[in-house]
């Protein structure tokens, strides 16, 4: 269960949790006999209140979430769209501040629908999607419009009759208001249950949560043109901020009812206010990026694991599960990235750092906002190549693909292959078909810009190599940079960097 609070008059139509009204977030209760207990409470204490039920959650990751029964029921179209909103704070999630998660979360299921019916729906379907889509941002709209309202009229010192008169007036204005817009919809009734006898601040914050910023979001995506990772690097970006200049870059986006942008035109739109909100937000962002990233000197947390999530398709393709940990909570000081392979469970284990103890401060400052997504998705790529060779000794003991011709002996084990890694005797060999791997990667995804990052990986290898001389894998990059080779859409990444680890290995 949900429980939503709003304060009757005074400072809040915001949101109550815990013993906190005015904390800006829902509390969630499993027992709804407890959730109607706390709202009593409230309500005693003259909070108005909502107490509802979800169809489906997400716990970010902590478990695969299940698939209930609960929103199985309400058809296929729903299914969908419910797995693209939960999914979505899989990617992105910023603790205490559920406008910005669920504003963003929405934004992405509107997306997926779009590109979901493009291939499932009739035309007629999709343009009722649509309209569907248009009733939506009309009503936020105005609920935002009355949000503003509401906002200042609790403002004034303390509750009073006037005061609550004056609520009841704007609620009776927000009815008037949104019965001009059903007219105006052709008599369509999908709000009328929401705007029942028990309107009231609670009912407001609720909506407004899943609702108010989706615009902001949307205008985001046409300005990446749809290129959703793209997008999901800005929104990341934004998440790494404090809620003021998170709500202050977003806010550029709202002044003008619905998007910014022309739909689906990439392109600004006509209105002066939307060109004044575009500069705007184009400004903040600016300062955004020069601080973003080298602020910290390494990539965020949300960075890692967006950069892990854009190479999850491989893992599985190579018959494997990926789990993401952070090397902090499990107590490793170095490096960037780990990985290790579950025999057990054929799961590709890898580990970020924002804090390593690793000399990669400088290499990461000299990489540019344009560069960071890329070269993250082919550090995490090296790391699931250590998983996949793991996976050929331990599973297929391919040790004639996995070891030089130097270690390999027909009667060879598991154990001695574990006795040679372990002594280090071949490290740079596997560090080599990592790094191999990770510029095949770039060749594919960023064939544009793939050779100026991969000269960038050659000569940092170069220069750590007083430090780290195990991984001084440049002289196999370089022959690879030299030799450009051509990786094609059928080409497996993984068989090809093991066939150029062997063709350009040192002399």
């Amino acid at each position: 269960m949900l429980l939503f609070a709003g304060l009757l008059a005074g400072c809040s139509n915001l949101p109550a949790r815990g013993r906190r009204p005015g904390f800006a977030g829902p509390a969630g209760y499993y027992d709804r006999q407890d959730a109607e207990q706390f709202a009593a409470e409230l309500r005693r204490e003259g909070y108005d209140t909502l107490v509802g039920g979800v169809s489906a959650y997400s716990t970010l990751g902590y478990f695969e979430d299940p698939v209930l029964s609960s929103f199985l029921r309400l058809g296929t179209p729903e299914v969908a769209r419910t797995v693209f909103h939960e999914l979505a704070h899989q990617l992105i999630f910023v603790q205490g501040d559920s406008l910005f998660n669920e504003s963003f979360a929405t934004a992405v299921e509107n997306e997926g629908m779009r590109r979901w019916l493009a291939i499932r729906a009739t035309p007629e379907q999709r343009a009722a999607f649509e309209g569907q889509l248009e009733r939506k941002a009309a009503f936020a709209g105005l609920m935002r419009d009355y949000r503003k309202k509401f906002h200042a009229l609790y403002g004034t010192a303390g509750p009073s009759d006037d005061q609550r008169r004056a609520k009841v007036a704007l609620l009776d204005a927000l009815r008037r208001d949104y019965g001009e817009l059903k007219t105006a919809w052709g008599g369509h009734a999908g709000y009328d249950k929401f705007f029942g006898e028990d309107l009231n601040n609670a009912k407001l914050v609720s909506l407004s949560l899943y609702s108010e910023l989706v615009p902001a979001f949307e205008a985001l995506l046409l300005l990446e043109d749809r290129d959703l990772p793209r997008f999901y690097w800005r929104v990341a970006t934004l998440a790494a901020l404090d809620k003021e200049a998170r709500r202050s870059a977003l806010g550029t986006l709202l002044p003008v009812r619905g998007n910014v942008l022309q739909a689906g035109q990439g392109k600004p739109a006509g209105d002066a206010m939307a060109m004044k909100s575009l500069a705007a937000f184009g400004t903040i962002m600016a300062a955004v990026w020069a601080m973003g990233a080298h602020a910290a000197d390494y990539p965020t947390e949300s960075r890692f694991r967006q950069a892990l999530a854009g190479v999850e398709r491989l893992v599985r393709a190579e018959g494997m599960r990926l789990e993401v940990l952070n090397a902090q909570d499990e107590g490793l000081t170095r490096p960037l990235l780990a990985a290790g392979f579950n025999i057990d469970s054929s799961t590709c284990i890898v580990f970020f750092n924002t804090r390593p103890e690793d000399g990669l401060t400088q290499f990461f400052a000299s990489i540019s906002e344009r560069d960071l997504p890329p070269l993250l998705r082919a550090m995490s790529v090296h790391e699931v190549t250590h998983c996949v060779e793991q996976r050929e000794a331990y599973v297929r003991r391919r040790f004639d693909k996995v070891l030089p011709d130097t270690y390999q002996r027909d009667d060879m084990t598991i154990e001695g292959y574990v006795s040679v890694v372990k002594s280090g005797a071949v490290e740079t060999w596997g560090e080599a078909l990592a790094d191999i791997s990770s510029l095949l990667y770039l060749k594919k995804a960023v064939p544009g810009q793939w050779q100026d990052l991969a000269r960038r990986i050659s000569t940092m290898r170069h220069e750590l190599a007083g430090k780290w001389p195990a991984h001084d894998t440049s002289a196999w990059l370089d022959r690879l940079i030299d030799a450009n080779p051509d990786i094609g859409e059928g080409v497996n990444l993984f068989d090809a960097a093991f066939h150029y680890r062997r063709k350009f290995r040192p002399k």
